[in-house]
């Protein structure tokens, strides 16, 4: 597994998921591994969305809405 600084976070996603197949996932968690995100493909426009640890939420979306969600994520990481 690769390790990315969480600058990079949301560009890593962005730059993986067009490529993704049906099936695949991506894990992202923090360095004590209580918190992350998963991000799993369910076919070529849906993705499940979840995030765990002190928000927990699933949420099925396309990926202008999921990387809507990450920016999100990524905005409340910053502003904390």
């Amino acid at each position: 597994m690769a390790k990315v600084h969480i600058s990079q976070l949301f560009h890593t996603f962005q730059r993986a998921l067009p490529v993704m197949v049906a099936g695949e996932a991506i894990e992202a968690r923090t360095f004590k591994k209580d918190r992350g995100i998963v991000v799993l493909k369910q076919d070529v426009d849906h993705f499940v969305f979840n995030q765990f640890g002190f928000d927990n939420k699933t949420l099925t979306l396309d990926s202008t809405s999921l990387l809507k969600q990450l920016k999100k994520v990524d905005s409340k990481r910053v502003s904390a």
